[in-house]
């Protein structure tokens, strides 16, 4: 779970809160919008494949410029011990 508190409007929004999985063979990449604190989040991705973890960073960077988001390493839960960006 993201150490962010999408509720707290001191925080610049748009936001993205990702999830970084593995099936076993492949990163797996699931991605949300908040677009202003405290509203509901609206799913960018579902499981979407990552080559490895580096690609899924630099699809993180795609949504940021697409979305005009911010996503700091408390957005980003990364199942199996890494640590976000």
């Amino acid at each position: 779970m993201s150490k962010t508190d999408y509720s707290d409007a001191r925080i610049k929004f748009p936001r993205l809160q990702v999830r970084i999985f593995t099936d076993g063979k492949t990163q797996l990449v699931d991605t949300w919008l908040w677009k202003q604190a405290g509203d509901e989040r609206h799913q960018i991705t579902k499981s979407q494949p990552a080559d490895s973890m580096d690609y899924a960073h630099r699809l993180i960077g795609e949504f940021k410029i697409t979305y005009g988001a911010e996503c700091d390493p408390a957005d980003i839960d990364i199942e199996n011990g890494r640590s976000g960006v």
